[in-house]
């Protein structure tokens, strides 16, 4: 979830083949498993507030896979510096 809180023109966030429009104040969901970009092209700061929530749709034995393989690539990382 992003939550816009200053967004100067020629910004953008491209989910899959989409482009998202921020509006400030506005809550912005996406599934972020699915490629995606943001962009500030303006020489202005950008600030979004972003939140990691879990999907509604996985079940818990869902969500325990998916806690372990993102704390093995942040342990990966640490290890070899990615």
């Amino acid at each position: 979830m992003h939550l816009p809180l200053i967004v100067p023109e020629h910004c953008r966030l491209r989910v899959g083949f989409e482009e998202r429009e921020w509006k400030v104040g506005e809550v912005l969901v996406f599934d972020d498993t699915i490629e995606h970009e943001a962009r500030n092209d303006s020489d202005e700061l950008r600030v979004v507030l972003i939140f990691d929530v879990w999907n509604p749709l996985l079940l818990p034995a869902e969500r325990e896979v998916v806690r372990v393989l993102a704390n093995g690539a942040r342990e990966f990382s640490k290890e070899y510096g990615n």
